[in-house]
């Protein structure tokens, strides 16, 4: 989980996007890992839980991740959530839930990392 959150805050440190970071790990081992891409790579899809599906997807060259499980800043969305789902990762670990994001984007409140324990 600190590395999803290491990773959290890739892109606002280089003024390319929202804080959220995902790690996959696999029999103890990262094998996937990312940031938010939307603004650098100009794609709406590129949130850190797909960015770090599609590394770990490459890097074991198949889209089967069973038996990995990813961690993430924040509670995944609609569309991460779906991907999630359809390569089979067996567990989600997640640090902010959506709402305490809302209120960060809202100015309302500070950044919170909530970390959970399993």
């Amino acid at each position: 989980m600190s590395r999803a959150i290491e990773l959290s805050d890739e892109g606002p440190s280089k003024g390319h996007g929202e804080p959220y970071g995902a790690v996959i790990v696999k029999d103890g081992k990262v094998i996937g890992e990312g940031y938010n891409r939307e603004i650098i790579d100009n794609d709406p899809t590129g949130h850190g839980e797909m960015t770090a599906i599609r590394r770990a997807c490459q890097n074991i060259q198949s889209c089967d991740l069973n038996g990995c499980e990813i961690y993430t800043s924040c509670e995944p969305c609609s569309m991460c959530s779906t991907a999630i789902r359809l390569c089979r990762l067996d567990r989600v670990y997640y640090g902010n839930r959506l709402a305490d994001t809302r209120d960060f984007f809202d100015g309302q409140a500070s950044r919170q990392v909530l970390l959970l324990s399993y």
